[in-house]
């Protein structure tokens, strides 16, 4: 039950291109790019629902997106689920930005205008917030990540040959290893839903590029360059944000 006034909420994450491909492994850029995806589609529908059901609240889910939710919630509800995703972040995702905003209090006929001033408090509070990149400072006493040169927090043994020794990671890079088999079998599975039953199954095994592959002595090693496929929308969804803003200064 709501007695509390509804209020437009944002979950956001920011600098997305630099955490998918702050490395050059392509199992870290494919674990990266699920974990913003999970951010939209799993964490913030996790935590509504924790919520809604601690505070008997009725709370809707009105955007979800890759990275990106748009509640109408209470400020109470808003502000817990904005904390429990940007805690789970610092745990599963420590090198993701992600943050998210409570908007005011609205009569009905102002929705569009507070949603609009919620996503402009969403970019000012973005330019606000520290960088990740300064929660972990390097010190003269810390051991570098192999993969990123900044402060290692454990060894990690991506490679299934006993040969190889460990390497220092970073958090971020520790997390996105452990991530990464799930991620890849997440993304066959879906892959294979949305191709349908017309679809050899051969067919998406050989659109992924598995460990085996570039290990053998045969296969794509020879076969020249690997490409990762990646969208980015380059901010062209502000001309849909803005377009209100547009119409007036046209009219």
């Amino acid at each position: 039950m709501e007695t509390a006034s509804p209020r437009w909420v944002v979950i956001e994450t920011g600098a997305k291109q630099a955490f998918v491909f702050h490395t050059n492994k392509q199992r870290l850029n494919l674990a990266a790019s699920r974990l913003i995806w999970a951010v939209g589609f799993i964490w913030i529908p996790e935590a509504v629902a924790v919520v809604s059901a601690l505070l008997d609240e009725d709370i809707d889910h009105v955007i979800k997106a890759s990275g990106l939710g748009v509640l109408r919630a209470s400020q109470e509800a808003g502000r817990s689920i904005i904390a429990r995703v940007t805690t789970r972040a610092l745990t599963e995702a420590p090198d993701l930005e992600v943050w998210g905003v409570v908007g005011r209090a609205e009569s009905a006929d102002e929705l569009a205008p507070a949603l609009g001033e919620a996503r402009r408090l969403s970019a000012r509070w973005r330019s606000e917030r520290p960088s990740p990149l300064a929660r972990d400072p390097n010190l003269p006493y810390t051991q570098p990540c192999a993969y990123t040169g900044r402060p290692a927090v454990d060894m990690v043994s991506p490679e299934t040959s006993d040969s190889v020794q460990a390497r220092p990671a970073a958090a971020g890079i520790k997390a996105l290893w452990e991530s990464a088999p799930s991620a890849r079998t997440d993304l066959v599975t879906r892959l294979r839903e949305a191709a349908g039953e017309a679809t050899e199954p051969a067919v998406i095994d050989q659109a992924v590029v598995s460990v085996e592959d570039l290990s053998a002595n045969d296969g794509v090693i020879h076969e020249g360059w690997i490409g990762v496929l990646h969208s980015d929308g380059n901010g062209i969804g502000d001309i849909f944000t803005n377009l209100r803003a547009c119409c007036r200064k046209l009219v």
